[in-house]
């Protein structure tokens, strides 16, 4: 609830990464599938440390995979490591943002070639990723589940933005959308 809109979509459907439309000569391509589904953000110290210690526990393993390689320094075990690493870190974040209650999806753009767009941001350009349904698994969805969005304090004028979003949702197809607003309004 940091923003202007927090969307809740059911996690029950699985998202692919929208693949690009133009691949290299002889590009290999996995699925674009997250791997994992979504996963909570850790917040409590207690958590990140039970995590951060199953890393360093599965890095201490691979390791020693490392060490019987041939050569020494195998490159594709330094790859494995660092995708540990930022696989993990990803679900960490501080416990002053633990009344986001966020969750997450994790996946690499480049090894499943995925899409990759670009946004300008406050912080400088921003890339990010177009996630669709995945019809294969879920061809009588239809449409991009959202189920729920919360207004949040980034709005000025609410009333109006509760009206434009209920609206634009009924248009659109989203009549069942939940759509609450601190300020006591309320639609479903």
């Amino acid at each position: 609830m940091y923003g202007s809109y927090v969307i809740g979509i059911n996690g029950a459907i699985e998202l692919m990464k929208r693949g690009a439309t133009t691949l290299p000569v002889g590009a290999y391509t996995r699925s674009g599938a997250f791997d994992y589904g979504w996963r909570p953000v850790r917040y409590a110290w207690s958590e990140k440390r039970t995590h951060i210690d199953n890393l360093f526990t599965s890095l201490a393993a691979l390791a020693g995979i490392a060490e019987s390689a041939q050569p020494a320094h195998e490159p594709d075990v330094y790859e494995a490591a660092i995708e540990c690493i930022v696989r993990s870190a990803i679900y960490l974040k501080d416990e002053s943002f633990a009344h986001e209650s966020e969750v997450r999806l994790y996946g690499r753009a480049l090894a499943t070639n995925a899409e990759v767009n670009f946004r300008v941001g406050e912080y400088g350009i921003v890339p990010y990723l177009t996630v669709e349904l995945a019809k294969d698994r879920h061809p009588a969805v239809g449409r991009f589940p959202v189920q729920h969005i919360n207004m949040g304090p980034g709005l000025r004028e609410r009333e109006a933005a509760f009206a434009g979003l209920s609206v634009a949702l009924d248009r659109l197809g989203y009549g069942h959308v939940t759509v609450d607003d601190r300020s006591g309004s309320r639609r479903t």
